[in-house]
């Protein structure tokens, strides 16, 4: 079955956070849309191509497409409201491994990778028992203008 370009982004975002082996983590998925499920074994990082392109002008045939992939860090709490760094040194990393970095596809066309942060923590999550910290990975790839 085919793979889109945004799924072949996905599935490298999902590789590299991977690779990084963050201390603790227990499961790294791709997902449709961002959703926990009860037997999901946490801490978990939940990947996803939620989100809207961008598109600018690159040159006079060809333009800079952002595809948007959504990390989202997924800790059991219980309402605790005692302090956790342990989510937020994964977001540093995940920021670090990503930040202003290319993506090595085969076709060479992710020059450029930006870390857009995006809540923190997410209070309607907390109040669901999970501590919820996402990010967006937004890899700029220049394409051709099609005729």
């Amino acid at each position: 079955m085919p793979v889109s370009f945004h799924g072949k982004i996905c599935e490298a975002v999902r590789d590299k956070v991977q690779k990084l082996d963050l201390d603790g983590l227990k499961t790294v998925e791709l997902q449709k849309i961002i959703r926990h499920r009860e037997d999901d074994k946490l801490p978990a990082c939940y990947i996803s191509h939620e989100g809207i392109e961008t598109i600018t002008t690159a040159t006079n045939e060809s333009n800079d497409v952002g595809y948007p992939v959504i990390v989202a860090l997924v800790v059991a709490e219980n309402q605790d409201l005692e302090y956790e760094d342990q989510p937020l040194l994964w977001r540093k990393q995940i920021r670090d491994a990503f930040h202003e970095k290319p993506m090595p596809l085969a076709d060479g066309r992710v020059w450029q990778c930006l870390w857009e942060p995006l809540a923190i923590i997410d209070p309607n999550a907390f109040d669901q028992n999970l501590f919820v910290s996402a990010m967006t990975i937004r890899a700029i790839a220049r394409e051709v203008r099609p005729r």
